[in-house]
């Protein structure tokens, strides 16, 4: 299911105009909010239907509050339900913004160096010098994917795991376990490649400073305080709210063609964790 990231030239293109007309008109008169609720409907319409999703939704925030959600298409197929505007759907990897956005707090108050050596914070753990550039990774480059880790989701040892066993569960060192003792995909900050093995790293990082669990610390410091009531973690197979999702051509886990069954999620989407490991909605992202 495709959530709430429209990354296409179309809307890239249309939004800022649209913003911009907003911004001049202001908020004092209705038809403002509402040509831009009209042609954002409208794009947003467009582009479903263009790339055949079943559904999508759409939010955004204005700098004086004001606020606009928007939903397209279904949230069920089957049923022909509509998508609801404030529908709770996986994260994917929106949320490495919340580990990121931790990381940069715990840098302000002192607790973690940005540029500092990763593995000053895991000395004495052996698994941790069987990483590729072990001794070169800084938190930065963990942040901006220049580490040059491998992704830990793409290794055969990973995907044939879950294959055989989507519920299983999976801790951070056994996810990590898919990369050790591997060439790095190029030396740490000399190279860009995206990985999720990156923010696992992270994610051990921040419960090593903090001495808690990564979703109470999230809890704390960012969900409750931000009042984002429609985020939790994606931990286990039922997920309440979550709406029905499709899978599209890139099926690396083999999973059914509907990814919520009997109001569970059809594998443990758990081993995410702090690649992603969140439901959420537009709304709370924006």
């Amino acid at each position: 299911m495709t959530s709430f990231t429209l990354i296409n030239s179309k809307l890239k293109s249309f939004l800022p105009a649209a913003l911009t007309a907003f911004l001049i008109h202001g908020v004092s008169g209705q038809s403002a909010p509402d040509a831009l609720l009209m042609h954002l409907q409208h794009d947003l319409d467009s582009v479903a239907t263009t790339r055949k999703w079943p559904g999508a939704t759409l939010a955004l925030v204005m700098p004086d509050g004001f606020s606009i959600s928007l939903s397209t298409g279904f949230a069920d197929r089957q049923t022909l339900l509509p998508m609801p505007v404030d529908a709770q759907m996986l994260s994917g990897s929106t949320g490495k913004t919340f580990v990121s956005a931790i990381v940069l707090q715990l840098a302000a108050e002192g607790l973690v160096g940005i540029d500092k050596k990763v593995s000053s914070y895991f000395s004495g753990y052996d698994w941790y010098n069987r990483l590729p550039n072990a001794a070169d990774l800084t938190v930065r480059n963990l942040l901006n994917h220049t580490s040059g880790l491998p992704r830990y989701i793409f290794q055969e040892s990973f995907l044939n795991a879950v294959g055989k066993d989507p519920m299983q569960h999976w801790s951070p060192q056994r996810c990590l376990a898919a990369v050790l003792d591997l060439p790095a995909v190029h030396p740490a900050g000399k190279g860009w490649s995206y990985s999720d093995t990156n923010y696992i790293l992270l994610g051990m990082l921040i419960e090593q400073v903090t001495g808690e669990s990564y979703y109470q610390y999230l809890q704390k410091k960012l969900l409750n305080p931000l009042q984002l009531r429609h985020t939790y973690p994606s931990a286990q197979r039922r997920l309440p709210g979550l709406v029905n999702g499709y899978i599209g051509d890139r099926n690396f886990f083999n999973l059914p063609e509907e990814t919520v069954q009997n109001g569970q999620y059809c594998m443990n989407p758990q081993f995410e964790w702090t690649g992603g490991g969140l439901v959420t909605n537009a709304a709370d992202l924006a």
